[in-house]
């Protein structure tokens, strides 16, 4: 029987293949998942507080830290 997987459950796969690499210059910890960054991952640093993500935990940081990005009207 096929196993279903959720959004996080692909996520974590993908983090734990980019990090297995150990070729890559580490440069600092995604603020996401806790995981390392690499200097040739698809990864950037947020303006808004200086912290590193990947781009695929992006989605998921924005929505639990909206108030550190939006402001009320």
């Amino acid at each position: 029987m096929d196993k279903e997987y959720s959004v996080s459950d692909e996520i974590d796969i993908d983090i734990e293949n980019i990090c297995r690499r150990k070729s890559r210059e580490k440069i600092g910890v995604c603020a996401q998942c806790g995981y390392a960054v690499f200097d040739d991952d698809d990864a950037f640093r947020i303006n808004a507080n200086g912290e590193m993500v990947h781009r695929i935990c992006w989605e998921e940081y924005a929505s639990q830290n909206a108030r550190e990005f939006l402001s009320a009207i």
